[in-house]
């Protein structure tokens, strides 16, 4: 059987396929079948109520509630205080004077700067803020004397 023998078998399927749908007409014959089974009640004996004894209230503390268009008030940004006596205004400062400063001092005693670091809750140099350049100063200045 070849594939053209097939296809024609299949074309020929399809148009009395087609011809036998458009020469029908299909009418439903469904009936419709509800039955609606009405429940019936059966008697329940009465239970009693139980009695309920009042209980005394419990006072709650007031809750603040805030009014609209009122907002909660807000912190304001952290301005580092600046010393004029420090030197220290950025990082490459703070670094050039803890440098110089360990130099200066020599090993032993230039190694008390990182103590100086964890004061101020840093354990680098890259850690350190600006807020926080006052307090090294004083801190370097205290270790200097």
């Amino acid at each position: 059987m070849s594939i053209e023998l097939s296809l024609e078998r299949i074309a020929k399927a399809l148009e009395n396929i087609t011809e036998t749908f458009s020469s029908a007409v299909f009418i439903p014959t469904v009936t419709p079948t509800v039955t609606i089974e009405t429940p019936v009640a059966t008697p329940v004996a009465a239970t009693p109520v139980p009695t309920v004894v009042p209980v005394a209230a419990i006072p709650t503390p007031p809750v603040a509630v805030p009014t609209a268009g009122v907002s909660a008030p807000v912190a304001a940004p952290v301005v580092p205080v600046i010393d004029p006596s420090c030197p220290i205004t950025d990082a490459k400062t703070l670094m050039d004077v803890m440098m110089g400063v360990y130099k200066e001092l020599g090993p032993e005693k230039g190694a008390k700067i990182q103590d100086i670091l964890l004061s101020v809750g840093c354990k680098a140099v890259n850690e350190v803020t600006a807020d926080k350049y006052a307090a090294i100063w004083a801190g370097i200045q205290a270790l200097k004397a």
